[in-house]
């Protein structure tokens, strides 16, 4: 799910599984459903890619506004707030 509260499927087609089929148990493999598998596995992954991305470029913004914090030595002085004292 993740960041847009919704599974990929979800985002894909616009409705939740009823069912997952059990590729594993059947006796014959049908072409249509490894094709639409393979398909599924791949809008997972373009999706985990996007907000991957998405990801990283929220956290560069976040830094840009971030200073690190100063070093300070025994002996520097500094200002306090009344309040915390």
């Amino acid at each position: 799910m993740g960041s847009t509260k919704v599974t990929p499927f979800f985002t894909n087609y616009g409705y939740h599984p009823r069912f997952l089929p059990d590729l594993g148990t059947q006796n014959e493999e049908t072409p249509e459903v490894s094709e639409y598998a393979m398909a599924l596995g791949r809008h997972h992954e373009e999706l985990r890619a996007e907000m991957k991305e998405a990801q990283m470029a929220q956290t560069e913004q976040a830094n840009r506004a971030r200073h690190p914090d100063p070093v300070m030595e025994p002996g520097d002085r500094v200002w306090l707030k009344r309040k915390n004292i």
